[in-house]
């Protein structure tokens, strides 16, 4: 699920091979600088706690008023602006639409708070940043184009949106987003668009690493069975070794480029390690080709150089983890964070670790559904985006286009 700051990423290197420039010349940078922190427990008498939050508004396309607003919706990583490469621009073209992209909460330059502690990432939540679509968009169908003090720089339309259906995008997480804002505030949008979107939690989610295993395997992109299996021996042995001491991870034998940081006293770390190990092999399949080295054909190489050198299964796969890591560090070891001659590991280490339990066997009999329980990143974890807000939020079946009250009214 770093999947925005990789297609950013991805974006940029195309741009850079064709030499054309991101986003379009009729498109603008936003701040919405009343964006609200918490759009469920405030009163009346406890001021509103407002942040500002990126946006970006692009009207190559759009036909002016009456014509629909498509919004893409941002997730776990940075936010760029529409791009032509996006479907969402295809059918903008088609239809005439204003584009606009909004960044999640918490991620690139939408801050909303001056840390990341524990009592602030409260506001972390898919349900927080659902709200956080809602009235972003009643901001904008209120915008007449004059007179705005709600962003900087302010934002002037050469029409209103009030009378424009909207349609909103993403994929993966996102794309969650997109179609619970449906569920949600049905009377919001017309219609959305979730491009992969993992809608219904999975408790004991395996099939993600089956996946990756199966990608290992797939001689076409220059996998094959016998490095899927000496992937799937080496994690059995490597388990072995860091389960086989206490507190976990202290066998000498365990291969330098595989050497916890710390020792591991509980689950919670265990995971971690785990997941930053499977993280490697996660984002090297899922962007094969597409992204920053290694790919799936040099790490099958190299550990069949390996096996065939003699050396064993788990040494193989020390080998191949290290290609994901800057060779100028000396002191490389799992589950910290360093210098990555990939920068998606690190990412991939906070982000991901739900899946590490069913990528590794489990030692000490600990449950993978239990793995998956503690591991699962609060954004995806929680129940709220089907509960709604009080008071300031209204939904209505009654309106086909807009909430029977306004975002915001007190």
């Amino acid at each position: 699920m770093w999947h925005d700051h990789t297609i950013n990423h991805v974006n940029s290197l195309l741009d850079k091979e064709l030499g054309e420039q991101p986003g379009s010349a009729a498109g603008t940078t936003h701040f919405f600088d009343h964006a609200l922190l918490d759009h469920f427990t405030g009163s009346f008498s406890t001021p509103e706690r407002k942040w500002s939050q990126r946006y970006y508004v692009d009207t190559t396309h759009w036909g002016g008023e009456g014509f629909p607003v498509f919004l893409y919706i941002g997730g776990e990583g940075p936010q760029s602006a529409p791009s032509e490469r996006l479907f969402m621009w295809t059918l903008a073209e088609e239809h005439k639409a204003l584009m606009l992209s909004l960044e999640h909460r918490y991620y690139g330059e939408s801050q909303p708070t001056d840390d990341m502690s524990n009592a602030n990432l409260a506001y972390l939540t898919s349900a927080q940043a659902l709200a956080d679509i809602g009235y972003f968009a009643e901001y904008i169908n209120a915008n007449s184009g004059g007179n705005d003090s709600s962003s900087s720089p302010p934002l002037s339309l050469s029409a209103s949106t009030a009378s424009s259906q909207w349609v909103a995008f993403g994929g993966s997480y996102p794309g969650n987003l997109a179609t619970w804002l449906k569920l949600k505030y049905p009377a919001l949008v017309a219609g959305t668009v979730g491009s992969s979107a993992p809608v219904l939690a999975e408790y004991d989610y395996i099939q993600y690493a089956e996946v990756v295993g199966s990608a290992l395997a797939y001689d076409f992109i220059g996998g094959s069975d016998a490095c899927r299996e000496t992937v799937a021996s080496a994690t059995e042995a490597l388990m072995g070794l860091v389960s086989g001491t206490t507190p976990w991870g202290l066998d000498p034998t365990i291969p330098t480029s595989l050497k916890p940081c710390s020792p591991m006293s509980s689950a919670l770390d265990l995971g971690m390690y785990q997941s930053e190990l499977f993280g490697n092999f996660q984002g090297m399949v899922q962007y094969n080709l597409m992204s920053y080295k290694p790919y799936v054909a040099d790490v099958c190489a190299s550990m069949a150089a390996s096996v065939a050198a003699g050396d064993s299964a788990l040494d193989a796969f020390a080998t191949a983890t290290a290609l994901f890591y800057n060779p100028e560090d000396q002191n490389h070891c799992i589950s910290e964070t360093r210098t990555h001659a990939n920068p998606r590991v690190t990412h991939a280490a906070k982000e991901h670790n739900q899946f590490a339990a069913s990528f590794f066997p489990t030692p000490l009999s600990l449950p993978r559904a239990v793995l998956y329980r503690i591991y699962t990143p609060p954004l995806l974890s929680l129940p709220c985006p089907l509960q709604a807000p009080p008071s300031r939020l209204t939904t209505s079946r009654s309106s086909p286009t807009r909430p029977s009250r306004p975002w915001g009214a007190t």
